[in-house]
């Protein structure tokens, strides 16, 4: 096997502690920078029109500020509704919460015309909640589809701005690779899912080289107790991406996704290539992959130095577990 390291996967084991001693609850973090916020009320995930409140509803007031929504229609009905950051009081606010699901399954009109009430004891944050819905689902009453559905950005990434690459070439990709982990050192994010469910993180760890037949593959590496690795498991393809905005990874590596959806409240634009793989609208280079090897730990009983030993140790993520994909795809901006 012949393996050109990315030069890439540096300062894993402080990334992953961080992981592990910051995340937090999104509801919480509205004093966090984020890297992205949506422009255009509308953006899609597929075939899911996501209408955000950011701009929608600035004037709208809970308690302590500003109580910004995404509304999800797909189908022509309302499939759910998300709480971004905001200055809640957390208590009051997972109260109020509790009326997010009050529009599922209903059409623009029919929950426009659905009297919802005010939750009892947390009374300014489920009226706002209320009044970012109705603003949400005016606008979309307003919205042009056959405009905004040219917007859509699914498919191969040529058609929404990235040029297609080879990535075993030095022409496309300068010798080292150098640029994959930024100025400062920063990883890459590893993305698997399908258009219903997806989770992304950051990587610090990994090689891209050739394997079985000199096919351009990708080795990442996934700590056992990592959500990502639920999706690795189960999902027959894997994107991995470069951010020229390292608050992209900072982010995506001081948060678990089983709090919330990272790629959400950093604004990301979700899209999806022709096998279905999610990737960001935002990244400047996109590696898919197709799964050809991958969910064996690493073995302490093969550990030949204390290298590995000594790592895992007191790795509060676990050992980490190997897989290999085979490059299908690859574009940059």
């Amino acid at each position: 096997m012949k393996v050109v390291c990315l030069g890439l996967f540096f300062s894993a084991f402080v990334v992953l502690l961080a992981v592990q001693a910051d995340a937090v609850n999104f509801s919480q973090s509205s004093s966090r920078a984020l890297a992205y916020t949506p422009v255009d009320p509308v953006r899609f995930s597929g075939d899911t029109m996501i209408v955000n409140t950011k701009e929608l509803g600035k004037n709208i007031q809970g308690y302590a500020g500003a109580v910004p929504l995404d509304v999800y229609i797909l189908n022509g009905k309302v499939a759910k509704v998300v709480a971004l950051p905001n200055s809640e009081t957390p208590g009051f606010f997972a109260n109020a919460a509790a009326l997010l699901g009050s529009w599922v399954g209903l059409t623009p009109k029919q929950a426009l015309d659905k009297k919802v009430d005010a939750i009892s004891g947390a009374t300014y944050s489920s009226e706002a909640i209320i009044e970012n819905v109705r603003v949400a689902l005016e606008y979309v009453k307003n919205v042009d589809m056959n405009a905004v559905g040219a917007t859509s950005m699914t498919g191969d990434p040529v058609r929404n701005g990235f040029k297609k690459i080879n990535v075993m070439s030095t022409e496309d990709l300068p010798a080292g690779f150098s640029f994959y982990t930024g100025d400062n050192g920063h990883g890459l994010l590893l993305c698997s899912g399908d258009k219903q469910n997806s989770n992304a993180m950051t990587i610090g760890w990994g090689s891209l080289g050739t394997l079985w037949g000199r096919r351009p593959t990708v080795t990442v590496y996934v700590a056992e107790k990592r959500y990502t690795r639920e999706y690795m498991d189960k999902y027959e393809y894997f994107t991995i991406m470069h951010f020229p905005d390292n608050r992209v990874v900072d982010y995506m590596g001081t948060h678990s996704g089983r709090d919330g959806d990272k790629a959400q409240a950093l604004g990301l634009h979700t899209l999806y290539t022709e096998n279905g793989t999610p990737y960001y609208a935002e990244a400047d280079l996109v590696i898919e992959c197709r799964m050809m090897y991958g969910g064996e730990q690493f073995d302490p009983k093969y550990y030949r130095s204390d290298v590995p030993r000594k790592r895992y140790e007191n790795f509060p993520a676990g050992i980490h577990f190997q897989y290999i994909g085979e490059v299908v795809g690859a574009w940059k901006r």
